[in-house]
């Protein structure tokens, strides 16, 4: 059970055959509790085994959203509109200028295209780009993939993101305790985090900088 002070971010997969009726929900999510709203907008099906797409999710097609629709989207809904899977500064601005107050850096993982370029590679560019210029330099900017450690937490923030989303641990979590497993996992990460910034010289983590790394 989530508790009521969390705040929760709908995140969006929009397929062929539930089109319509994501628009039409996404128009209530503020009724329903959210706080925000994401879209994902490069994956294409999101599950893969070995060399085979499992049958429940083989007969799936991925919409490709326009910029129209990230528009739609934004102006059918009164919250903060995220827009996750942007991999390049030209994506970045693009997302922005149709509506997107914040994004998420992210390859999902890894899992949707093999020997693709990691996250982690892409934020400086993104961040760059997005800070150059004041049309877009208020953009909340988020990381994603790869967070296997609080001092991976740390480097994001040192490169420009605001915060990061976790998914892989959580799950591992989940299946060792599915009762405090995720809890769990965040509480060790949090702790990892804190430490790692002490141990580089920071005490305020809206303080960390570019500057407690070392480029290899």
């Amino acid at each position: 059970m989530v508790p009521a002070d969390v705040p929760l971010i709908w995140q969006l997969y929009i397929f062929d055959d539930n089109y319509d009726t994501i628009f039409k929900r996404a128009k209530l999510a503020k009724h329903y509790g959210y706080r925000a709203l994401a879209v994902t907008v490069d994956a294409d099906l999101n599950v893969k085994i070995g060399n085979e797409i499992p049958v429940m999710t083989s007969n799936q097609n991925f919409h490709i959203l326009k910029t129209s629709e990230i528009r739609k989207i934004h102006e059918s809904v009164d919250l903060p509109f995220i827009v996750k899977g942007i991999m390049t500064a030209e994506d970045a601005i693009v997302a922005v200028e149709n509506g997107a107050d914040g994004i998420v850096v992210s390859n999902h993982g890894g899992r949707i295209l093999d020997s693709g370029q990691s996250s982690i590679e892409a934020l400086p560019r993104i961040v760059k780009q997005l800070r150059s210029k004041k049309s877009t330099r208020k953009t909340e900017i988020f990381f994603d993939s790869g967070i296997r450690r609080g001092a991976d937490i740390l480097k994001a923030l040192a490169l420009g993101a605001r915060g990061c989303l976790i998914g892989r641990p959580i799950f591992s979590g989940i299946s060792v305790d599915r009762e405090n497993g995720a809890e769990r996992v965040m509480t060790i990460l949090k702790e990892e985090l804190i430490r790692a910034a002490f141990l580089c010289g920071v005490e305020d983590l809206s303080d960390v900088t570019g500057k407690i790394l070392v480029e290899a």
